[in-house]
């Protein structure tokens, strides 16, 4: 089945009586990206929708801009709160979403104005999905009105089996945090976002929110223009202690759904896969702390990792070549000396092909 060129016509059943997607923008200090995002959300060929604006305490102008397009739209629900970071901006929007699906977008990106009419299409014809999952497309942080570059094909891929359905969602392709889905209000209700984790907050919630979805859909279709810009959360440099946290918060999620996440041999695989890369994402952080620092954390994150491994989610395999043996000797239960001394060389030798490559694309110019 595919859904490419397919137009909005006339109007949806029940649209007008109430919301059937609600999306929910936390906002923060993004007054120079905001007017694009919320006029995105304006160009929406499909109107049976709220847009839930979360100012998280913005010092510039975000919250002037918000009530602006609450005035000229009732479709807008402003929330102001003081600054208490993205999770509970989002948990707040959550818990006064009406619609019969919940998405997530950012401040600072943008949507494509076919989105919700293509996955309301999409549903209708799958009444009992829990989930629906498209593409994004990344731009920069100047570019003021994305215009479509990527290929795609509009087929839909149509998941009915609950192990099918974690698989996907643990995989590398499915698992892209929360920007690309529309979630069943029931399920994404049932669970709330960390709002003591400074990272990977959406990441986590994915996972929480992926064990109850027992049909889904997948579209070929670019939904999400993704706004990379330095200034952005994700852009701030990881602490040591965030991921620690992180990594304690998803082993205790995984733990937790353990009989699920071992029913197939496709299911463990893609979880296995999927924390292993998580662990290396953390290994930035934790190479540059470790190779510094004797104090208690660095402990608990050796033993953490020696429990990840132990339990089954780390596979060596899943690692890119210059963390494998790294992570081998760490685990092979090398004194905290000698493995200081071996995060130091590893760290120097990343800082000098880094000023490397700098100097490289310097002389070019």
């Amino acid at each position: 089945m595919s859904l490419a060129g397919m137009q909005h016509q006339g109007v949806y059943p029940g649209e007008m009586v109430s919301p059937f997607f609600s999306i929910i923008i936390p906002v923060y200090n993004v007054a120079p990206y905001l007017r694009a995002c919320l006029d995105s959300m304006v160009a929406q060929t499909f109107s049976g929708w709220e847009c839930l604006c979360v100012d998280d305490g913005s010092t510039d102008d975000s919250g002037k801009i918000l009530e602006e397009y609450a005035q000229q739209d009732a479709r807008f629900r402003v929330f102001h709160q003081q600054n208490a970071g993205v999770s509970a901006a989002r948990n707040r929007a959550l818990a006064a979403a009406k619609g019969a699906f919940i998405g997530f977008a950012d401040g600072d990106d943008c949507l494509r104005a076919s989105w919700l009419s293509t996955a309301y299409h999409a549903l209708a014809a799958a009444p009992s999905a829990d989930l629906l999952r498209t593409r994004l497309q990344r731009i920069s942080a100047e570019n003021t009105k994305p215009v479509l570059t990527e290929t795609e094909t509009g087929a839909v891929t149509h998941f009915v089996q609950p192990a099918d359905c974690r698989a996907f969602l643990l995989s590398e392709a499915g698992c892209v945090g929360i920007y690309l889905s529309l979630i069943r209000a029931e399920i994404a209700k049932r669970c709330r976002f960390n709002e003591t984790l400074r990272i990977g907050e959406d990441g986590l919630y994915a996972c929480q929110t992926g064990f109850y979805v027992k049909e889904l859909l997948a579209i070929d279709f670019v939904s999400y223009f993704y706004r990379s810009r330095p200034q952005a959360a994700t852009a701030v440099p990881r602490r040591f202690e965030d991921a620690l946290e992180f990594l304690s918060c998803l082993l205790a999620c995984f733990e937790a759904h353990r009989t699920e996440l071992f029913e197939t041999a496709a299911v463990k695989c893609a979880a296995v896969r999927l924390f292993s890369r998580f662990v290396e994402w953390e290994m930035v952080a934790w190479f540059a702390y470790a190779a510094a620092s004797r104090s208690r954390s660095a402990k608990v994150h050796r033993r953490l990792l020696r429990q990840i491994h132990k339990r089954g989610y780390l596979s060596f395999s899943a690692l890119t070549g210059r963390w494998r043996w790294p992570m081998r000797f760490f685990l092979c239960g090398a004194t905290a000396g000698v493995f200081r001394w071996n995060a130091t060389l590893i760290s120097s030798a990343w800082q000098m092909k880094q000023q490397v490559q700098r100097w490289r694309k310097t002389s070019r110019k």
